[in-house]
């Protein structure tokens, strides 16, 4: 079996004060959330990605967004189908925010 790509529909262009991520999110209204990826024993903000930003033809800049109490490095995660939880996985562990 082959699967084909298309070209992406949008394209996001941002500014963002962190190195790396791994950890892309949508959740039920189809808002994206993106959780940076961090060296041991720093903390990982979570961040909405504006919806004005998709398709933009300028760089977009990401808000401060939300300073994890966690020091871990977060590898994925999902929001819950209602909006109001988000479920964060690690090596090793998962975690409820």
């Amino acid at each position: 079996m082959t699967a084909e790509l298309s070209r992406p529909i949008y394209n996001l262009v941002h500014s963002w004060d962190q190195h790396n991520c791994e950890t892309l999110m949508v959740d039920p209204q189809g808002e994206v959330y993106v959780v940076s990826k961090v060296a041991a024993h720093q903390h990982p903000k979570l961040v909405h990605l504006p919806a004005s930003a998709w398709g933009a033809h300028h760089r977009v800049q990401v808000n401060d967004g939300i300073l994890m109490q966690k020091t871990t490095t977060f590898v994925g995660g999902d929001i819950s189908p209602d909006g109001h939880e988000v479920r964060l996985g690690a090596s090793p562990g998962i975690y409820d925010c």
